[in-house]
């Protein structure tokens, strides 16, 4: 008997079937939200850290009638606070003559050092106003050269920044080191004749320095 073999070829076919559209993409929106509001300003304020002195004056003798002693301080930058201190002998008629009537400065000196608390930035407008205490023989006022004395925006580190403190105007709020605050240096003169009736021996106020600020 004779066996027959079929061979049987199998073919797998693959079937490419067309392919499923995709899905179109969710979306949505989300809002972003905030409350706005002014940064807060930073309120003027004074704080003073020595008043003017002007230590020990002489009162002119009366070798020449009508003599004045006229003491000036003026205040300083080099990356520190100064004074300058000078004593002029003026005649009746205010011309400068040599000091023979005993003028001259005894003790320390010191311009008045006022700190500002300001808005960094903004220009701060100044008044500065000086007022003669009464006293007969005693006149106390501004420094001759005008201004009232320097501010200094930077001190120490090397910086360097100053200008004069007008009587009326303004200057800009730069404080150093990032900081609020503005160092002012105020000058004064204060011009002595002999009366009897000023005291000897103690310590007078001689004026007072007015500074208002306002942005």
């Amino acid at each position: 008997m004779m066996r027959r073999s079929v061979l049987l070829i199998a073919t797998v076919a693959s079937c490419i079937w067309p392919g499923q559209a995709f899905a179109q993409p969710a979306t949505t929106s989300i809002d972003a939200t905030a409350t706005l509001k002014d940064a807060p300003a930073v309120p003027l304020a004074f704080r003073v850290v020595q008043p003017l002195q002007f230590g020990t004056v002489v009162i002119p003798s009366k070798l020449r009638a009508n003599t004045v002693c006229e003491y000036r301080l003026q205040a300083v930058a080099s990356g520190t606070t100064g004074t300058l201190a000078s004593v002029t002998e003026k005649d009746a008629n205010g011309a400068s003559v040599p000091v023979v009537s005993g003028c001259a400065f005894e003790g320390t000196q010191r311009t008045a050092q006022v700190e500002l608390t300001c808005q960094t930035a903004r220009p701060v407008t100044l008044q500065v106003a000086y007022q003669t205490a009464s006293l007969s023989g005693s006149t106390f006022a501004q420094d001759i050269t005008g201004g009232a004395g320097l501010y200094l925006p930077a001190l120490g580190a090397g910086e360097q920044s100053s200008g004069v403190i007008p009587l009326s105007g303004n200057i800009p709020c730069q404080p150093a080191n990032a900081s609020t605050t503005v160092v002012l240096l105020l000058a004064g003169r204060l011009s002595l004749i002999n009366t009897d009736t000023l005291t000897r021996g103690s310590s007078l106020n001689v004026g007072t320095i007015t500074i208002e600020a306002s942005y």
